[in-house]
């Protein structure tokens, strides 16, 4: 295959990918009135982190400063966040869930895993193992292509996430 169609496929299954495992649940979801997909997005990480500056969210959520700050502001006048001072560093904002925003991320958070769990189960079990193989494989395959800071990260919850599977499965 050329190489600008290989490309091309990674780009497609990246796509394929969000389509099929996110933005098609998105659809069904009934996402209370005014949020959006970057605003659910938001509350899911806070959920899992508990706390975070405005930076680092708009840095996980790929997004310029200036533009997540908009999103932020409409989560607090919503009620779903609040913003504190640091402590540590009183220049910065830190985004915390109200308990109305961590209703909303465990009810999506829920609903989002039983969807994905629906789907994964449609494939039966040679499929389903098939699967998960091919996932580790490109998992593997893309951390031996990158060593930054973002990456770790991400092999940690990846780790994490196999961990608590295994434990589930054995």
């Amino acid at each position: 295959m050329e190489e600008k169609h290989e490309i091309r496929m990674i780009f497609l299954l990246k796509r394929a990918i969000e389509h099929t495992m996110f933005r098609k649940f998105l659809r069904s979801y009934d996402l209370p009135k005014g949020l959006n997909k970057t605003h659910i997005m938001t509350l899911m990480n806070l959920n899992f982190l508990k706390s975070a500056s405005m930076s680092f969210l708009a840095h996980r959520l790929n997004m310029e400063k200036g533009s997540f700050t908009t999103v932020a502001n409409k989560l607090i006048k919503l009620g779903y966040v609040v913003s504190t001072r640091s402590e540590k560093d009183k220049r910065i904002y830190e985004l915390s869930l109200t308990d109305k925003g961590r209703e909303l991320a465990e009810d999506f958070g829920s609903k989002h895993r039983n969807y994905m769990s629906e789907l994964v189960d449609q494939l039966g079990k040679e499929k389903k193992k098939e699967f998960f193989q091919a996932m580790d494989l490109v998992t593997s395959t893309i951390v031996s292509m990158s060593d930054d800071d973002e990456m770790t990260n991400i092999l940690k919850e990846i780790t994490q996430c196999q961990k608590d599977m295994d434990d589930k499965i054995g």
